[in-house]
């Protein structure tokens, strides 16, 4: 959807003052006007204002310590919002960053152990991904959260697979 409104047009010269050339503050010519076209944005329809709260439901987790990090937790940020979530502690969150708690993974290679008649087969490299912090969802009042949870992790593990 378009839409036309006027503008007053932009002054291209300068304004000498002593030995300064400054722009001057107001438009020296308030008569003349210019249209321009402008797009405005879609207004949101009843989806969009479902899908922003589904996102914004909170769901209590947990995110398990870690034994291999010395901090006591970690934050989140998610278009400029933090979350701070502590590991080992039941916490609610916003369903968004249970999303990128979700996205967050790692992948450990390994090789296996060398055999002297097959030498080449100790070159192989084995991924295994899993979550960077895995947590345990504890409670989700929305009836479609844990359908929404299982279709994540899948997605997930798809993902990891190569099988996107």
């Amino acid at each position: 959807m378009t839409r036309t409104r006027n503008v007053a047009p932009e002054f291209t010269g300068s304004q000498e003052v002593g030995d300064l050339q400054q722009q001057p503050p107001v438009n020296l010519n308030p008569g003349a006007v210019r249209q321009e076209t402008i797009e405005l944005a879609p207004a949101f329809t009843a989806k969009d204002i479902a899908d922003e709260a589904f996102w914004n439901e909170p769901v209590k987790v947990q995110v398990h310590e870690q034994q291999d990090t010395p901090i006591p937790g970690i934050v989140l940020n998610h278009n400029g919002e933090d979350c701070a979530i502590p590991f080992g502690r039941a916490v609610d969150i916003k369903r968004k960053f249970v999303q990128i708690l979700l996205e967050m993974r790692k992948t450990i290679f390994s090789q296996p152990k060398r055999n002297p008649f097959q030498v080449e087969a100790g070159n192989a490299m084995i991924p295994k991904t899993t979550l960077l912090y895995p947590f345990a969802v504890l409670h989700d009042a929305n009836p479609n959260g844990g359908r929404w949870l299982q279709t994540e992790q899948m997605r997930n593990v798809n993902i990891a697979a190569g099988l996107r």
